[in-house]
């Protein structure tokens, strides 16, 4: 019943189709074949198949992408979901027009990778999440711009993207990472184990750290002496191993964003953390002559904060922004995520945050 539905639809709309999404293909395996044919005539330029429903169990050996996609030439836009992409017909010539490809809990075959990123020559953006890597993978492409890996785990052997500008890693932490040649690249957004293979990415102007970042991550950024923005995510009180005779240096650096998360911790181990991550901060305030900008966003949403947690992230923020007064040229901007609080804070608290706000430029 379903299935003369759709066949009637797709019919009727063969010459005005532009979009195609379809939930659920594993129930319609016999069919999808004509259907990506038919609607491959009519010049489909976007296409989203998920293999299976949010409500179905993930197939431990979910069904190959039906080679008729690969004749839909025309794609601008790529998105698969729970498939496997393992063959590539001999004859494929490439989607010549293909912008943007999503991979999410796709199995990928090495050669069927390298094909599609050989053949797609105006590719530039790609995402690969969570997906089931072969034994080594390579990402070689002369097109790329964009490029997010997460959730991955397996080897990846080769990044060589001569035009790649921003480049995002996240959990990935059983991926490995090897010969990374980024030479255009001006964005890095990752965790703390990748960072050190980026250092040959000489361009880099702005990275964004979405966890704790120690002295050797400090050391490393010494490596870009091009960055211009610098943004961390802090959980307060996490050990940094922070070391006190550390010079940082990064003569161009204008703006640094500071995320505070701060969560409850055992009390016996708070004045050592804090020492830490406003050593941190301190470190970064001196690193450059031309510091402009220094943007101070708290989380005050999480389910895990404390009461006593919005009292830690004042604390933090006042004694900052006291160091910051030493250095008049920079501006200091103070906002929270969330305007609701947690439901145990102390008005106190909130008070202490509303001053904050009327003392200094708040946005």
């Amino acid at each position: 019943m379903v299935v003369d539905i759709i066949n009637k639809i797709i019919l009727m709309q063969c010459v005005g189709v532009e979009t195609f999404k379809l939930y659920n293909c594993e129930m319609f395996e016999s069919s999808i074949h004509k259907w990506l044919l038919w609607i491959s005539l009519s010049g489909v330029k976007s296409i989203y198949l998920n293999g299976r429903g949010t409500l179905m169990e993930v197939s431990e050996s979910p069904m190959e992408v039906s080679e008729s996609i690969f004749s839909c030439v025309s794609l601008t836009s790529l998105s698969l979901k729970h498939f496997k992409l393992t063959k590539v017909p001999p004859a494929f010539q490439g989607f010549s027009r293909l912008v943007t490809c999503y991979l999410e809990y796709v199995e990928l075959s090495e050669k069927a990778f390298d094909v599609i990123l050989k053949l797609c020559h105006l590719l530039e953006s790609l995402t690969v999440s969570e997906c089931k890597l072969p034994s080594s993978l390579r990402i070689i492409s002369s097109s790329l711009k964009f490029l997010a890996l997460v959730r991955l785990w397996g080897k990846i052997c080769s990044i060589d993207c001569p035009r790649l500008e921003s480049i995002e890693i996240i959990q990935c932490t059983n991926l490995v990472m090897e010969n990374i040649c980024l030479p255009a690249c001006v964005y890095l957004e990752t965790d703390s184990p990748f960072r050190k293979h980026f250092t040959t990415a000489k361009s880099l102007k702005k990275i964004t750290c979405f966890d704790y970042v120690d002295s050797t991550d400090l050391e490393i950024l010494q490596s870009f002496p091009h960055l211009e923005e610098l943004s961390i995510e802090s959980a307060l009180f996490v050990s940094y191993q922070m070391d006190a005779e550390l010079t940082l240096q990064l003569p161009n650096l204008k703006t640094f964003i500071l995320n505070i998360v701060s969560y409850d911790i055992v009390c016996d181990e708070r004045d050592e953390k804090y020492d830490e991550a406003f050593m941190l901060c301190s470190c970064i305030l001196k690193a450059s002559p031309l510091l402009q900008t220094v943007r101070i966003n708290v989380d005050c949403s999480s389910e895990m904060l404390e009461p006593h947690g919005l009292d830690d992230a004042f604390q933090f923020i006042n004694d900052f922004l006291n160091l910051a007064k030493d250095f008049p040229k920079s501006k200091i901007l103070v906002s929270r995520s969330s305007n609701a609080f947690h439901a145990g804070s102390s008005n106190s608290t909130t008070t202490k945050f509303e001053d904050v706000y009327s003392e200094y430029c708040v946005v």
